[in-house]
């Protein structure tokens, strides 16, 4: 994982997950990755754990066409946000 996603996630607090909170990412992972055939992705500045999870199973539900265009969508929001940043530390 890139150093910014690893940053922005543990900036969330998904770096101190409980047992039981690990537990719920593992299976939402494994059941978007089982339905759609790639990673799950969001823009994780834009969200804290609890609606990372509530995004995760509202975003199963979406048809493949559906889900293909809110991936797209949350990688133009990673990188405009990572280009924010990248500009105000130079």
């Amino acid at each position: 994982m890139a150093e910014a996603s690893v940053k922005e996630q543990a900036s969330r607090g998904l770096d101190a997950l409980s047992p039981d909170e690990y537990d719920r990412f593992q299976r939402l992972n494994q059941a978007y990755r089982d339905r759609f055939g790639v990673l799950f992705i969001i823009a994780v500045k834009h969200h804290t754990k609890d609606s990372i999870l509530a995004a995760f199973e509202q975003r199963l539900r979406h048809t493949l066409e559906t889900e293909r265009r809110q991936a797209l969508a949350e990688i133009e929001a990673i990188a405009w946000l990572r280009l924010q940043d990248w500009v105000i530390e130079e």
